[in-house]
């Protein structure tokens, strides 16, 4: 096993960590709805490079707002293609499937324009 891949295998639990931590949040926040919650994640998303082999755990970790949208979308229907997109994202960086990734990312962020 290479040193990359246990380096970006142990970013991608932080990634996980952290997507837990926004769950909690979400879950307990006294937000003001999914729409505020979309917004938020859109906010992340666009900011966020699309991540490849060399990319930061800084912004490996950004991804982890992903797990915000199955519960956002679970309360709203609408929303749920943009959590599959997310789910589709992290999936692929578990497997490090980056092309995938990327085109996860692309579709989600296309989903997020204008939000």
């Amino acid at each position: 096993m290479n040193a990359r891949a246990v380096v970006i295998g142990l970013a991608i639990g932080v990634v996980f960590g952290a997507g837990i931590a926004s769950l909690v949040w979400s879950l307990t926040g006294g937000g003001d709805g999914g729409d505020s919650d979309v917004a938020a994640v859109c906010g992340v998303v666009e900011r966020t490079p699309v991540p490849d082999e060399n990319t930061s755990l800084e912004d490996l970790r950004r991804w982890a707002v992903g797990e915000v949208m199955p519960s956002v979308a679970k309360a709203d229907p609408e929303y749920q293609p943009l959590a599959d997109a997310l789910s589709d994202a992290v999936r692929s960086m578990r497997q490090f499937d980056f092309e995938k990734m990327r085109a996860a990312v692309d579709r989600a962020k296309g989903l997020c324009a204008g939000h």
